[in-house]
């Protein structure tokens, strides 16, 4: 009797054990790495997630850049100056536009290589410049401007005091620009003289507000005591009512401080009564 065959099959028995085992893993391996993620989440590092991004900063201008911007900017600076002549001869409203427009073109290209290189004497001193000439020529615009409007409020002398406040305000405006320009800026003297200048013609726009309303209505009623003299019908009995109302209403709103403010208030009450009168006179034509 062979005593190999007990060996062998106890042998088998151990590779069927073996083999059983390496089933199991194989699938308990699939299993973890199929749910791997959910089973070991992966965190991040708390060194490298809070990090801030740096953004990606623009390469320096080259000295060959720093040459084209500065021809430009001079380019510039000279097509700025030949629209807005010393003497004042030859201004207009487009060429102060024009001008200011050259101007904060050439502050852009300056700052561009002064940005580049803080170090840059003539940028920074160019800038100066750039930035006085163009408050200088803004001044000279808004001037410009207020006193066209004030040429047609005296053609008109019926101006609103919101025409007027427009004038104001731009006045104001010249005038703050004037006060920019520093001692050293070549425009500083002509800007001082103007400064006084556009104070004077500041404080007439403030004046004329202040009468503005008393001036209108006035000329309301003028209209309405021109229509009594031929008026027949209802409608122009109408007509007539409508422009005394609108006449109390602006000598109303006749500001107190005005030197018309009393004469304005009298004639509220004179203008009553011929609104009474001529409302009377629609109603018995109806």
């Amino acid at each position: 009797m062979s005593t190999e065959e007990p060996k062998s099959d106890k042998e088998n028995e151990k590779i069927k054990v073996l083999i059983a085992i390496i089933a199991l893993v194989g699938t308990l391996g699939a299993g973890v790495l199929t749910n791997w993620n959910s089973i070991f989440p992966i965190k991040p590092s708390p060194l490298t997630s809070d990090l801030p991004i740096n953004p990606i900063s623009s390469p320096p201008l080259s000295p060959s850049k720093f040459d084209e911007f500065f021809k430009k900017a001079s380019e510039l600076e000279k097509m700025a100056l030949k629209l807005t002549p010393e003497t004042g001869i030859g201004l207009t409203e487009e060429n102060l536009s024009k001008s200011t427009q050259h101007w904060q073109n050439a502050i852009r290209l300056v700052q561009q290589i002064s940005s580049s290189d803080p170090t840059n004497v003539i940028a920074d001193e160019t800038l100066v410049k750039y930035r006085g000439n163009l408050s200088y020529t803004e001044a000279l615009k808004f001037g410009f401007i207020a006193a066209k409007l004030t040429t047609k409020a005296g053609e008109k002398n019926v101006s609103s005091i919101e025409e007027w406040q427009n004038i104001e305000k731009l006045w104001g405006k010249a005038l703050t620009k004037l006060k920019e320009i520093e001692p050293t800026d070549p425009n500083y003297t002509s800007a001082n003289e103007k400064i006084s200048e556009y104070k004077n013609k500041l404080a007439y726009a403030g004046q004329a507000k202040l009468i503005a309303n008393f001036l209108q209505g006035s000329r309301k009623a003028t209209e309405a005591e021109n229509l009594t003299r031929s008026a027949e019908s209802q409608d122009d009995w109408l007509q007539i009512a409508g422009l005394w109302k609108q006449s109390i209403d602006l000598m109303k709103n006749v500001p107190k401080g005005s030197r018309s403010s009393s004469e304005a208030q009298k004639n509220v009450k004179d203008y009553q009564s011929k609104l009474l009168y001529a409302q009377e006179k629609a109603t018995k034509l109806q």
